[in-house]
């Protein structure tokens, strides 16, 4: 496993977290399903473009104010390790 493909997959794992959490609110989780989805689809083979579509996914929603806090600084944790992907 290349280290891209390491880092896609911690950071749909986290998104996952956040999704499976009842405590989000609806409309967050559907946004990190989409993020998560951007990682996984077999269409797009560019790492960087995967991750670059899920960062402009997530910072569609990251300033929600209903967003727990926990939940926030797990998006800040994906986005920042989805910024180290390249292509």
């Amino acid at each position: 496993m290349s280290s891209n493909e390491a880092k896609i997959k911690m950071a749909y794992d986290l998104l996952n977290s956040l999704i499976k959490d009842p405590d989000i609110p609806r409309n967050v989780r559907e946004a990190c399903k989409e993020a998560a989805n951007i990682l996984m689809k077999k269409d797009i083979r560019l790492y960087g473009v995967k991750a670059a579509s899920s960062i402009s996914k997530i910072e569609e929603i990251i300033q929600d104010p209903t967003i727990p806090s926990y939940a926030r600084t797990t998006l800040w944790r994906v986005i920042s390790i989805l910024e180290q992907v390249k292509d």
